[in-house]
Formats: C-alpha cells, structure tokens, sequence
C-alpha cells in the first residue's frame, strides 16, 4: 500500500476508532510503564491528545531521546518543544485520535510498536514520522510483511536516489546548464557499455542532445515503477518541473549503412531499452511558448501605413497638428450596360412561325 496516496490515509484513519478497544487492552496489560490516568507522581509524566489524559513513566520516555516525546522531558523548562499547562501536563496538538496516540506508546513500553489489524500501516508510518520514532523491522511487528518491506523499500529507494542524484546526476544536468539550456534528458546506461555513432550519420531522432550517464546501480534501480515514483516525487520536492522517467531505446552503434532513393546515404542504428530522466528547471516556461506578434513597418505611402508615417513624421510636441499627406483614390468608370430593343417586324415573325408549328 502506497502511503503518499491520500484517499488511504484518511479511510484507514477512519479504522482508528474501530480497534481502540483491542489496543487499549494491549497497553493496560503491559508490566512496564503502566498507562494511567492523571497520576499526580514526580516519576511519571502526562501526555494530554485532544482532550485524553495519558500518564507514563518518564524514565521509560527519557530512554528514547531521538524521539519527539524524548526530547520533551529532556527538554529544560526555559525551552519547552511543547509548552506545559499550568498542572505540568503537556499538550499535544495533533490530527491523529487519542486511540492512536496509544499505539505509539507501545514503543516506549516494549521497545517495538505492535501493528493492530484495524490500522493501515501506511498511517502508523505517519504517526512514527510524527512523532519521530524510528521506522524500520525492528521497531514495528506486524502480521503483513509485505506492506512493512513495502514501506522499508521506499526509504530505502529515497536514500538511495538523493546519493546518486549529488553524485551523478546533478554533474550531467550542470553540464546542460553551462551551455545555456534549460531542460535536460538524461540516458542511463551500463558502466562497460559503449557508443559508437557515425559522426557524419548520427542517428535521426536527436539523440546527441541527451546526456548519456553509464551507471549500472541507476539503470538497476530504475528497473522497479516504485522506485521510479519515490525519485519523481524527489525530483518534484527539489523544484525541477516536468519531471518524466521512463524506458525507451536508444541507439549505441551503428547496424548498416545503405543509400536513399535519392542517392543519399542512410545510417540504421542498433537500439536497446535504457531508462531515461526528463525534466525541466525553466522558471517561466508560458513565457517563452509565447508569440509575440509584433507589427512589422511597411514601406507603403497609403493612408493606412501608420508605421511609416510616424517615423517620417515624430511628434515631439503633443499639442502639434501634422498633416500627412493622402494620395486620392482614382475614379473607377464601371461600364453601364445598354437595354436590347426587339423590332416589332422580328417580333411578329416569331409569332408567325409559332403558329405555323402549331
């Protein structure tokens, strides 16, 4: 189950509440750090989650400093991350319920959190992130693997990828930038591949303008769709704009070479499927989609030549009448047509011959 999509996380939210009774039942049972309610006790310390008293032992809380609720009782008064209220009580403001506040005291408790059934564990992922608690197999137990190792591989893929993209990908990218460019397309291939093109014949679909970068660590890691969405999502959150990974071929050596119709030589390119980064650091990409239709000056001495008569003509005083000079139209005569008279003779042959026919 994919964390980052939304719609998960606020049904398996909505879960919380149906298993609050069998978590509570896992807590009280617990033999270390019993949870109580308001326990007025120097050794205990109380978490209050919109509105529901939690109190614990605060050694058991201070053993994990790394952690946000640590770090609270490590914390001098004078410089408090959460301000107490005036019974020493602190305060926490936070979207997930009180139920789900308990899960995560298992941690403190026995050292591992226990994944209740009723709770998506791309939500408990969210909460350890909250609260800082470490996020790995051996702090959460829980009956799906797969959705744990699912969870663990996307950790792993992001670090992974922020290594390779300081170390390689950024040098490829800086090298389209010095040359001015604003977008960058990137080619992975194998550390003991080669490429062989023929310099007068390169290949037809502009491949020369890619950056080629010989990795066998990226073009394996591009290999899964998972890991190609946790380096997206990267490169989104670092600014770069039309972000695209995917596979597609690219040419490595030439095939044969063979003449046109018109007598012209023709190269064919031997190509295979490598993964490819696509993106753009353009920061006013509309603006250079955009035409500018500007009006060009025409050297017409008509009327409507505007152009031309401003320049011949500057107005250096607002106020200033000037007369440009109009060439009259030339009268066009149209020739007008005359009406045909009939003769009365013509006409009464015509007649004649009709009732002849008759």
């Amino acid at each position: 189950m994919d964390r980052t999509s939304p719609n998960v996380r606020s049904s398996s939210r909505n879960s919380v509440n149906a298993g609050a009774s069998n978590v509570n039942e896992q807590l009280r049972s617990s033999p270390r750090c019993d949870v109580k309610h308001r326990a007025g006790n120097a050794n205990t310390v109380t978490f209050v989650v919109n509105g529901t008293h939690f109190t614990i032992n605060r050694d058991c809380v201070a053993a994990h400093p790394e952690t946000m609720l640590g770090k609270m009782v490590a914390c001098s008064p004078t410089h408090d991350i959460v301000k107490q209220n005036d019974r020493g009580d602190f305060v926490l403001n936070m979207d997930f319920s009180a139920d789900f506040f308990r899960v995560a005291l298992d941690y403190y408790k026995l050292g591992y959190i226990k994944h209740p059934a009723d709770i998506s564990l791309a939500d408990l992922r969210d909460l350890c992130d909250f609260l800082l608690i470490p996020f790995n197999a051996n702090t959460i137990k829980t009956y799906d693997l797969r959705a744990l190792l699912h969870e663990i591989s996307n950790d792993g893929a992001r670090r992974e990828f922020e290594s390779q993209l300081e170390q390689k990908i950024m040098p490829c990218i800086v090298q389209r930038a010095l040359k001015g460019e604003r977008e960058c397309n990137v080619v992975i291939l194998m550390d003991d591949e080669e490429v062989h093109w023929n310099d007068k014949l390169p290949p037809p679909s502009g491949e020369e303008q890619s950056q080629i970068l010989h990795s066998t660590a990226l073009l394996t890691f591009f290999k899964y769709v998972e890991n190609r969405d946790v380096a997206k999502r990267v490169l989104t959150e670092r600014g770069f704009k039309k972000v695209c990974l995917g596979t597609e071929g690219f040419p490595t050596h030439v095939d044969r070479i063979r003449p046109r119709w018109d007598g012209k030589l023709e190269a064919s390119y031997f190509y295979v499927q490598r993964p490819f980064i696509r993106l753009s650091w353009e920061k006013e990409d509309a603006r250079s989609r955009h035409v500018d239709f500007q009006c060009i000056r025409s050297r017409s001495r008509s009327a409507g030549s505007l152009a031309a008569a401003a320049a011949e003509h500057p107005l250096d005083d607002v106020n200033a009448i000037v007369n440009i000079p109009v060439e009259p139209e030339p009268d066009v005569e149209f020739p007008v047509e005359q009406p045909v008279v009939v003769e009365p003779e013509e006409a009464g042959v015509s007649s004649g011959e009709e009732e002849e026919h008759e």
